[in-house]
């Protein structure tokens, strides 16, 4: 796993921490955060596949930096402005399984954000049983700005969880 994007521990006290760990970049998402997702979340599918004094009870998804995720890592996407379409969807199918499977873990995922959290990042949060916000966290879509649609499984899970109406007005 890339630990200079995310980094994965299950404690003695049998918590998994998922950690994102690109706070100098505002833990933007590239190809690399994406595939360190995968393979952080397939570490914790294998840790509950163990026996049951040893699985993790509980998962915690945690930002380091100020922001919890700016979302996309535009200035990656701009560097491949040739390239982007094929570049995006390189990357979105892979993450949306990835947020599939965090979804559907059979033990409690709990998202801690403490700063911003914008676009296909919120996702993290969508996946979650629980959300823990600071007062300084802050939601935004941001992709009818950048003339995208919805990411991060934004258009499945945020009608689902404050309504259509709410949903459009984050989103477009």
């Amino acid at each position: 796993m890339s630990e200079d994007r995310v980094r994965i521990d299950i404690g003695e006290d049998r918590v998994a921490r998922l950690t994102l760990v690109r706070g100098a970049e505002g833990n933007a998402i590239d190809p690399a955060m994406v595939a360190a997702l995968d393979v952080a979340v397939a570490a914790i599918e294998t840790a509950l596949g163990r026996g049951p004094e040893a699985r993790p009870r509980a998962v915690l998804i945690s930002a380091e930096g100020r922001a919890f995720t700016v979302g996309g890592d535009l200035r990656h996407f701009l560097g491949r402005r040739d390239a982007l379409g094929e570049e995006l969807s390189a990357m979105i199918a892979p993450f949306h399984d990835t947020l599939l499977r965090l979804a559907s873990l059979p033990t409690p995922v709990v998202c801690a954000i403490g700063g911003p959290a914008a676009g296909g990042g919120i996702g993290l949060a969508y996946c979650a049983d629980v959300v823990l916000a600071s007062p300084h966290a802050r939601f935004a879509c941001g992709f009818g700005r950048l003339g995208l649609s919805g990411d991060g499984a934004s258009t499945w899970f945020l009608p689902r969880l404050v309504g259509l109406r709410r949903a459009q007005d984050m989103i477009v």
